[in-house]
This record gives C-alpha cells, structure tokens and sequence, in this order.
C-alpha cells in the first residue's frame, strides 16, 4: 500500500512541477498582466505581448492536432518562441514606458 501511496504522490509532484515550469505559456500571461497593472506595460504594448502568446497558444495545439504529440523539433520551435516572448515581456516592462 505505501509503495503505491509514493508512485502517485511522486508522479502528482511531476505533473505539476511540468505544468507550472519555467516558461509556460500561463506564467507569462500573468507577467503580462502584473505589468499592465503596475503601470509597466501600455495598453498598446500589452496587446502586442497578448497577441503573441496567443500565437504560441495557437502554434502549440496546431502541433498537437498534427500527429497526437510534439516532436523534438516542434518542441524546440516552441521554447524558441517562450524564450522570445520572455524577452520581449522584459524589455517592455522595463522600458521607462509608463502607462500613467
């Protein structure tokens, strides 16, 4: 019984730790968000960085619906993606740019 108590606390423990990694699409949705409320993004820049992470969005279930999974490929295309919507977000929030 505990040897099947730990595999599933062990594998909810991955399974979370996959979803809110380093990265995902929510987590910069919300770097978004936090920075529209702050006055760091204008509403201009904000939708930019929107209209981006609904592309990746997009991208990502196109690479689902192709095959069932995403290959190496598709996967490095799509942490390319992450990784330059991760810059930009920083650079937009931190560009002097004030909303008021």
């Amino acid at each position: 019984m505990k040897p099947i108590l730990f595999f599933i606390a062990l594998l909810l423990s991955v399974s979370s730790f996959a979803q809110v990694g380093r990265g995902s699409l929510q987590d910069e949705r919300q770097q978004i968000r936090r920075g529209f409320i702050s006055g760091q993004l204008t509403a201009p820049e904000m939708l930019r960085l929107n209209q981006q992470a609904r592309c990746i969005q997009a991208k990502t279930q196109a690479f689902r619906t192709n095959d069932g999974r995403i290959s190496m490929r598709e996967r490095a295309i799509l942490r390319r993606d992450h990784r330059r919507l991760d810059r930009q977000i920083a650079l937009q929030r931190f560009d002097r740019q004030r909303r008021f």
